[in-house]
């Protein structure tokens, strides 16, 4: 690979750029992409888009009242991306599932570990009470090798009704849990993987002197620290809250934090939905005024401070908006299931200045009343999942879910002869909260994972002496306009130019470039945006 470095370089570096034509026609190609999924199977009442999950090139979606081993025993569906369109690739039940377990009503994967709650199973010591099933890929292969309950679960509890993963931690959700005679008080149990083995560590429930109320509805998990919603009830007198529960030096969770929105009011369902990142803490209030709400929290001088609500710019009474939440870096994918007569919508935020502004709404491009569309929400990358449990393309209640491509660079081609030349343009696209912002097009030909992580951001480029040729040459060949400042609507173009008569040796090469986007502050040249990574391969 070395030589083949050297080559890419040393050609490069004596090409002769070209000017750069404007390419209007081209932006349609930035358009978002939506792409339409079911059920290989799928049926009347089987919920599918319930719950989902996205991790880079795979995801899983939970069909809750599937009814392959029982009524409403559930299942989930794996999907596997390839050559940008996503895939089956197989469809897994629980060893012991039976009628009413919903399994697939929570489901987090990541990486080669998968975790399915069924908030309805049976435990060792008692029935209904939930269990959350822990998958692995094993020679590509998915087996399930561990059943998780609670060493004290109780008919009802709905263990595994929120699940939240990191590192070699894992929290559940058991909000129906009951405290002596009170009903729906809730817990929270931690697990640690030990040899290989998840082990109970951890039981979490309310303080006394808080809000109480389904605490366990939604959790947030990032190293050390757990972040639970409570919401209460639709008609309680309860307004909602949020615990924060840190790790200690003796291995005990203490409660250092107890979170309520600035206007919050009984009923609003404040903590249905929590999202958590290790620095910034997002909490749903799908009935704040009738229409819902977001309510965003960072830490100021060591204390969880709210520093933002966020509401849509078209919310109407009935509206649930903050359903669920999806955050991943400077992004942030908020549904609303009930928007439109149940329709349902999904709002992508965007964070600039450290201010979250509400960038696009999402809806099915076929989507109809009832379908719930943001019943589930995930966000990955330039990636975006989200559920619509009932729609009923299949039946009544089938499902479906909608995968969406939110790619901010993207080109008309991916393919470049090394005898005839040519030109592949980019777009550029990081939306008007960038706009004015200065971009720099940085390339390898090493491949795109696992990256660089810098600021935040993972840059998809793995660093070779390509990348530091882009990084200290812009707008040398064979670039053009690789580094400038973009435009009022957050847009730029860009080209890599390949002359006619190139050395044969390129053939073969791939190269994969991608930008970031700085912004000029009075102490430094900030990361604020790091793009997908788009492809060209080198033929003869």
């Amino acid at each position: 690979m070395s030589r083949t470095l050297r080559t890419i370089v040393s050609v490069v570096l004596a090409l002769v750029a070209l000017f750069l034509a404007p390419a209007p026609s081209y932006w349609g190609q930035c358009n978002i992409t939506e792409q339409k999924l079911h059920a290989s199977d799928g049926g009347v009442g089987d919920q599918f888009g319930f719950a989902s999950s996205l991790d880079g090139d795979q995801l899983a979606v939970g069909a809750q009242w599937d009814s392959d081993l029982g009524s409403k025993s559930g299942s989930v569906y794996l999907y596997e991306q390839s050559s940008g369109l996503w895939k089956q690739t197989v469809k897994l039940h629980a060893s012991d599932g039976e009628w009413f377990d919903y399994f697939g009503s929570s489901v987090q994967l990541q990486g080669d570990c998968l975790f399915i709650a069924a908030t309805n199973a049976d435990s060792t010591v008692a029935v209904d009470s939930g269990a959350v099933y822990f998958f692995q890929k094993q020679g590509g292969v998915w087996k399930e090798t561990q059943k998780l309950t609670a060493s004290d679960g109780a008919v009802g509890d709905s263990f595994g009704s929120s699940i939240s993963y990191h590192g070699n931690r894992l929290v559940v959700g058991a909000h129906e849990d009951i405290a002596g005679t009170v009903s729906f008080v809730g817990s929270v149990y931690v697990f640690e993987l030990q040899g290989g083995v998840w082990i109970q560590t951890a039981k979490l429930v309310p303080n006394s002197s808080a809000p109480a109320g389904m605490f366990g509805y939604a959790v947030g998990l990032y190293d050390k620290t757990v972040v639970i919603g409570a919401p209460a009830g639709w008609y309680t007198p309860i307004v909602g809250s949020l615990s924060v529960f840190e790790l200690q030096g003796d291995g005990t969770w203490l409660e250092s934090a107890i979170l309520a929105p600035s206007d919050g009011s009984p009923g609003n369902l404040f903590g249905r939905a929590v999202a958590f990142d290790g620095i910034t803490i997002v909490a749903g209030s799908p009935w704040n005024n009738g229409k819902g709400a977001a309510y965003v929290f960072q830490k100021k001088a060591g204390i969880w401070t709210q520093i933002q609500k966020l509401t849509t710019s078209d919310g109407k009474v009935g509206d649930f908006f903050g359903n669920d939440i999806a955050l991943d870096s400077k992004r942030m994918l908020i549904g609303d299931r009930d928007n439109a007569f149940s329709m349902g919508a999904a709002y992508l935020f965007m964070s600039v200045n450290d201010t979250w502004i509400e960038y696009k709404k999402f809806t099915a491009s076929d989507g109809s009343s009832l379908d719930m569309y943001g019943i589930s929400v995930d966000l990955d990358g330039s990636e975006a999942l989200i559920g619509a449990y009932s729609d009923d393309d299949l039946g009544w209640q089938s499902g479906s879910a909608y995968t969406l491509s939110l790619a901010s660079l993207c080109t008309q081609t991916n393919t470049l002869s090394v005898s005839s030349g040519g030109i592949q343009t980019f777009m550029l696209n990081a939306g008007f909260p960038h706009a004015f912002n200065s971009y720099l097009l940085l390339g390898s030909v090493s491949g795109m994972s696992p990256g660089l992580y810098i600021g935040g951001f993972t840059i998809p480029l793995n660093v070779d002496t390509y990348t530091f040729h882009t990084l200290i040459s812009p707008n040398s060949p064979p670039l053009a306009n690789s580094v400038g400042v973009l435009d009022s609507s957050g847009k730029a173009t860009a080209s890599f130019s390949l002359p006619a008569g190139s050395s044969p040796s390129l053939a073969g090469l791939t190269v994969h470039h991608a930008y970031v986007v700085l912004k000029l502050t009075p102490t430094l040249l900030e990361l604020v945006h790091a793009s997908n990574a788009v492809q060209l391969n080198l033929i003869p």
